[in-house]
């Protein structure tokens, strides 16, 4: 059975390693929030119509009913869709522009926001005594020195690895099946599929690497909770 200290390190533990950091609003302003939203709606009802437009299409080209007025309709439908295609996005981008001449003002709010909910979120670190602290602190940083030590060995940039490794399976397969293998035209077929096959080998560790990221980033946010934490009770002394 664990003892008051293991039970106190792993609560601790438990909340900050599921702890996400703050995020900021996308718009602070009502105005902006509001056009931001109502572009959501006009684009909900530019898919509707684009679905009636399918079913319409489906009449005619199933031959159900090849009428002038299916057709008509079936027009009017497709340009309304665009239409509001065009209407969500000149209202996405209206919002943005407001968002963006108040990022200025917005960035003091923001950063207070922050600072409050980093103080909050740390303020659960006081409720554990101190040697569960320090052995959780360590743990953590062990834990980070672990993470990063497999993240050198992912191929140093792996995010980047990753973005490239897609973008050539992506283009050896249209080569490959697009352009009927103009890209290894002039090697066996095998070696071909060993090129692509390594490209996805790539492909999957990088993604593996970027998985770690997020784990040592969440690492990192724990330490800086438990930091602020010990900030606070030495403050309130």
């Amino acid at each position: 059975m664990k003892n008051v200290f293991e039970l106190d390190v792993d609560k601790l533990l438990r909340i900050l390693v599921t702890t996400k950091r703050y995020k900021p609003p996308i718009h602070r302003s009502f105005f902006a929030a509001k056009v931001e939203s109502g572009s959501r709606w006009v684009m909900f009802a530019a898919g509707v119509l684009y679905v009636a437009l399918l079913i319409l299409a489906g009449f005619v080209y199933f031959g159900a009913s090849k009428s002038e007025g299916v057709k008509l309709a079936g027009s009017i439908v497709g340009l309304l869709s665009m239409l509001l295609v065009l209407v969500s996005l000149l209202m996405t981008t209206i919002s943005s522009i407001v968002s963006l001449a108040r990022a200025k003002a917005d960035f003091y709010q923001d950063f207070l926001e922050q600072k409050s909910y980093d103080m909050d979120k740390s303020r659960v670190v006081l409720s554990v005594m101190e040697p569960a602290r320090v052995y959780a602190k360590r743990a953590l940083e062990l834990k980070l020195a672990r993470v990063e030590y497999r993240l050198s060995s992912f191929l140093g940039g792996s995010d980047k690895v990753a973005l490239f490794s897609l973008a050539g399976m992506g283009w050896a397969a249209y080569k490959e099946i697009g352009q009927k293998g103009v890209l290894f035209g002039d090697i066996p077929t095998a070696i071909s599929w060993i090129i692509v096959g390594g490209l996805a080998f790539l492909f999957g560790i990088s993604l593996g690497a970027l998985v770690l990221k997020n784990v040592s980033d969440q690492c990192r946010y724990a330490l800086e909770l438990i930091d602020l934490g010990e900030l606070l009770h030495k403050l309130n002394k």
